[in-house]
């Protein structure tokens, strides 16, 4: 599903313009990026919590196709 899809489908539930939807879905996207991007987790209950998880970088391998070797990279 698109973000275009979404705003469809809201407008025909509630009647609103397709503008405001998408204006609407444009800066809760942002509002979102934003808060993620300062560390702070959002949840949203019955929907979702969204957490940026830190992991260690892990190591890559040349691939196993012909002739590569698989060394750690």
């Amino acid at each position: 599903m698109t973000k275009k899809d979404i705003v469809f489908q809201i407008c025909e539930k509630t009647g609103m313009e397709s503008k405001d939807v998408a204006l609407a879905m444009t800066t809760f996207v942002k509002v979102v990026e934003d808060t993620l991007a300062k560390g702070k987790p959002i949840y949203i209950r019955g929907f979702a919590s969204l957490i940026i998880k830190k992991k260690k970088p892990k190591k890559g391998r040349k691939g196993f196709q012909k002739g590569a070797t698989g060394e750690q990279i």
